[in-house]
């Protein structure tokens, strides 16, 4: 017989727990035991969703939205497009370019971030005005998978433990306090949640010599669904290798040898996701920075109370995975039987876990070296599998006996003593009744009453944390309108209808309307929003804060320049426009303002920027929070404010001719037409009163009227194909071609008369044009190519390793003597 793959320096006795390195021998639970454990944590871990759904009246069971936050205005925006693209794959939007957001934008990233699980492939079953219930169906399944997972993954540890407990432990796992707190909150982040056992499992067979093909596709499947909680899953993989290394006592040279073979596989499945990792980097690198990002550790008490059900605190850990998984790991360091160093691996390997948690340096690995804009403890999912893994490895010599049982609880109930100030009483209800459980089964010593005893327990606790987290979580993000058919339908009744490809906007209710509701307009919100993006339209006075991007309805200019349609009549900008060549005649006031880049975008003057008298309503305050603003205008003009910036932001109000007009982000403001006598008199109310001169803008209607007229005149035909945008002209055009996209890295374009340098105007996309009469320009996603020839060399790679792994066993095979490799 070959030697096994990972050899052991120590001697093992009977009641050692054995090499859990090894493939296990004890076959004493056949496949469908094992099944029935994956089934069985399935159904738990669903139903104490749905039981928490139902007790926080949660839609469809009541009338609290299931999708708040970045659920609503990213995730299901997100799922709606991409449900478009798989069912209409022939349109103009696609993977590289989605044509619907930000007048266009960069789609690889999104794909990569929101929206790349192949659990979205079964989107393309939903009917379109079940758009929330069809993805609560799949989260459900993504759930169902987690825990039917993690219970098969943990028999490939040792099979000397339950198929119930197997079972409670990976219920507890997929229902742990992340799910309902974090997860649904960042849908595509439930990837990771199948990530961590499946890509354990991978580890194991890597480690085993088994074949090297599965574990490769299987870390490229997971790296795909979604990147960023697969780098956790995998360090969280690493915790726990190491920990058996050292449980199973193997040598330095065995040791490097495992963990060779490992990371050898492991970097084959990331390289073979190049093709979307690399412009995702890309993505990442040229995305608006976000102000404020920081890491933040919580105080020890809230994040060990966190353990415990129930217990949401906001941007808190959500480790909680179960009392019973909590009373096994406790009892671990009781039972002899373990050995030594197995009790001691068993103790520090959860402990490290968490304080890896609450270390800076190692806070920041777990979260790929860049601190997080919102939820600081990402990873606990990863945290709440260790805690369920270790309670499994503390089981490999059976269930323990009365003493370690009863022990593991006391401890647990010590926690929850030195925390207590931290649970609310149904917490403490609920765990007191909890833990008296599994104490009263295990002072009892009845096997089957004790995995029963873990069964309801981690079903009741976990309905409970999901319901008490859903609650909580509604009532601090606010409530948004759930999107039931009948909202979906009334919201798609609102977006006028325009010519193909030109664009639109409605009453904002999500951050991402355009993709949600199919059409092409402004607004954006997204972790992968170009930098050059917000620069520009923000640089055009739209409302931008924290990489989400949108648009005033309110801003005739804006609208007009932009080629904003807000009902089908309205006249404005052509998508393309050629502009006079050089530089605009703006008024000398307005350089440096938004109304100087206004100026440039419509190719003439639009704005005079009036001088200001700024006086405090309150002289004798010495922090006012009120000012009065004196400045005069032409009659007629339209007044315009410009609010702040994303670098000096301000929430506030501004009174005029008895109307108040309010802001709460940066933005511009239209207060309405000057009067004859020219005079305007503003009293500003805003918690930081920061107006400075150039901030005031006087809009000639007459100008933009006459800028408008210009562009359709021109009467361009333009078409928006996948990656590409044409314009054709009837007349041969010279000036500057301004295409309404932002001017990102990428594009290339050509003319009637060959390749056209492509410069930028106001932030938008700009080429010289000399009596051409057809203009095409291509955006070639950056990062793309090398990233299809690192994943073609990896897919090579993987398959040349295997062909030389099945010679090889063929050439065993003929040797006499001599067993081949398992398979």
């Amino acid at each position: 017989m070959q030697p096994p793959a990972v050899t052991s320096t120590g001697s093992r006795t009977a009641t050692a727990p054995g090499r859990f390195l090894e493939a296990p021998v004890h076959d004493d639970l056949p496949p469908r035991t094992r099944l029935l454990a994956a089934l069985v944590a399935a159904v738990l871990a669903v139903a104490a969703q749905l039981a928490g759904m139902a007790m926080a009246s949660v839609f469809p069971f009541g009338r609290r939205p299931w999708a708040v936050n970045d659920a609503y205005n990213q995730l299901l925006p997100q799922k709606a497009y991409l449900r478009e693209l798989l069912l209409h794959p022939q349109g103009p939007d696609s993977l590289l370019l989605n044509w619907h957001s930000a007048l266009g934008t960069p789609y690889l990233g999104d794909f990569a971030t929101y929206a790349a699980s192949p659990f979205n492939l079964l989107l393309v079953l939903v009917p379109e005005d079940r758009l929330t219930v069809g993805v609560q169906l799949i989260t459900g399944l993504q759930i169902a998978t987690a825990a039917a997972a993690m219970a098969l993954v943990l028999f490939s540890l040792h099979r000397r433990a339950s198929w119930g407990i197997a079972a409670a432990l990976g219920a507890g796992y997929a229902s742990c306090g992340w799910v309902a707190g974090d997860a649904m909150v960042v849908l595509s982040w439930l990837d990771g949640l199948i990530a961590f056992p499946v890509l354990l499992w991978a580890a194991l067979r890597l480690v085993r010599r088994r074949s090297i093909v599965v574990p490769v596709l299987l870390v490229a499947l997971f790296w795909t669904a979604n990147y960023y909680t697969a780098v956790m899953a995998t360090l969280g993989v690493g915790l726990v290798l190491l920990a058996l290394l050292v449980i199973d006592g193997v040598g330095p040279s065995a040791a490097l040898g495992a963990l060779a073979r490992v990371v050898g596989g492991f970097a084959l499945g990331i390289a073979m996701t190049g093709w979307l990792v690399l412009p995702v980097l890309a993505a990442v690198a040229a995305a608006a920075p976000v102000p404020g990002a920081a890491l933040y550790q919580m105080p020890w008490d809230i994040t060990v109370a966190r353990l415990f059900p129930g217990n949401w605190t906001l941007g808190s850990a959500g480790i909680f995975a179960g009392l019973g998984t909590l009373v096994l790991v406790a009892a671990a360091p009781w039972r002899r039987a373990l050995g030594v160093r197995a009790r001691i691996a068993l103790v520090v390997l959860p402990v490290a876990a968490m304080v890896s948690m609450q270390v800076p340096a190692t806070q920041l690995a777990w979260h790929s070296f860049a601190a997080p804009n919102g939820s600081g403890y990402r990873e606990a999912f990863v945290i709440a599998g260790i805690l369920v893994v270790t309670a499994w490895l503390a089981l490999a010599t059976g269930l323990p006996g009365r003493r370690p049982l009863l022990a593991g609880a006391a401890t647990v109930a010590v926690l929850g003593a030195l925390v207590v100030g931290r649970l609310s009483p149904l917490t403490l209800a609920v765990s007191a009744a909890s833990l008296a459980l599994l104490a009263a089964t295990a002072a009892l010593g009845r096997r089957r009453l004790i995995v029963l005893a873990l069964l309801v327990t981690v079903l009741v606790e976990s309905a409970y944390t999901a319901g008490a987290t859903y609650r909580d979580k509604a009532k601090h993000h606010g409530a948004p309108t759930t999107l039931s058919a009948a909202a979906l339908a009334a919201r798609r009744a609102e977006v006028p209808v325009v010519p193909a490809g030109e664009r639109t906007r409605v009453t904002r209710s999500s951050d991402n309307d355009p993709l949600l509701l199919g059409y092409n307009g402004v607004d954006y919100y997204s972790s992968t929003l170009p930098r050059a993006t917000a620069e520009a339209l923000s640089g055009l006075g739209l409302p931008y804060w924290r990489r989400r991007i949108g648009l005033s309805a309110g801003d005739p200019a804006a609208l007009a320049l932009l080629g904003i349609h807000s009902t089908a009549g309205d006249r404005v900008n052509r998508p393309v426009t050629v502009l006079p060549p050089g530089p605009v005649a703006s008024d000398p006031a307005a350089q440096g303002t938004v109304w100087a880049v206004r100026d440039d975008l419509a190719g003439t003057r639009l704005y005079t920027v009036p001088p200001l008298r700024i006086s405090a309503t309150d002289p004798t305050a010495t922090d006012p929070t009120a000012v009065e603003v004196t400045a005069r205008c032409a009659p007629g003009s339209t007044l315009q404010l410009l609010t702040g910036t994303e670098q000096r932001p301000s929430r506030g109000t501004v009174d005029w001719q008895g109307r108040t007009a309010d802001w709460d982000v940066p933005t511009v403001l239209s207060l309405g037409t000057v009067p004859a006598d020219g005079q305007v008199d503003l009293i500003v109310r805003s918690d930081r009163p920061d107006i400075r001169p150039g901030d005031l803008g006087c809009l000639d209607p007459t100008a933009l009227d006459r800028t408008v007229a210009a562009s359709q005149d021109q009467a361009p035909t333009v078409r928006f194909g996948r990656s590409s945008v044409t314009a054709q002209w009837v007349t041969p055009q010279t000036g500057e071609a301004v295409v309404l996209t932002t001017a990102l890295p990428g594009w290339s374009c050509r003319t009637d008369a060959g390749p056209a340098t492509v410069t930028s105007r106001a932030g938008m996309l700009t080429v010289p044009v000399h009596d051409t009469t057809r203009l095409t320009c291509d955006h070639r996603q950056p990062g793309l190519a090398p990233g299809l020839g690192i994943s073609a060399a990896a897919l090579a790679a993987t398959i040349g390793l295997e062909l030389i792994r099945l010679r090889r066993r063929r050439q065993d095979r003929r040797r006499p003597g001599r067993s081949a490799h398992r398979s």
